[in-house]
């Protein structure tokens, strides 16, 4: 037993969005680790050149919020979205989730309970619905620009539909 590797995902602080700061994590983990190592590099709407001219084997993959959850990371601009899909030369791992959905969801409850939202009230926010709609998103980009995929978290039944040959 024990831990044999690790594959850090990129919403750490400061966020892993840059070529640079990777090496710095190489780095680190080179005189720190005990485990194989690989890192994230995450993206956002505005570093698709640091996805461009990243080295396949300088990464483990290509990490997409594509809804907000812990850290700063977020895909929101849908074009910015295509791009990533179209033009990352390694796997893309996606945390999918439709943004604009779960905000629109987190106003209406607001509005009945102002801060003091239920914790029973979070799977009404970020809704079943909510993950089917991004995960299918994440699925038809990586099909049409023939893109590696791994999409992580999955939350639904009517999800795991869309990883069949038939579709």
């Amino acid at each position: 037993g024990g831990v044999t590797s690790f594959m850090e995902m990129p919403n750490t602080r400061p966020l892993a969005t840059s070529k640079e700061r990777l090496e710095e994590k190489y780095t680190i983990a080179s005189t720190n680790a005990f485990a194989n190592y690989s890192f994230y590099l995450g993206a956002t709407d505005h570093n698709l050149d640091e996805i461009k001219n990243i080295a396949v084997g300088d990464v483990c993959g290509v990490k997409i919020f594509m809804g907000s959850s812990t850290g700063d990371l977020l895909v929101k601009d849908l074009k910015s979205l295509e791009r990533i899909f179209e033009e990352s030369p390694t796997l893309i791992a996606t945390h999918c989730e439709d943004e604009d959905l779960f905000q629109q969801k987190l106003e209406e409850y607001k509005i009945k309970f102002a801060d003091q939202i239920p914790a029973r009230c979070h799977e009404y926010i970020r809704s079943a619905e909510g993950c089917l709609m991004s995960s299918t998103r994440a699925v038809a980009l990586a099909r049409q620009f023939n893109s590696r995929l791994h999409v992580l978290h999955i939350t639904t039944e009517d999800e795991l539909s869309l990883f069949s040959n038939t579709v």
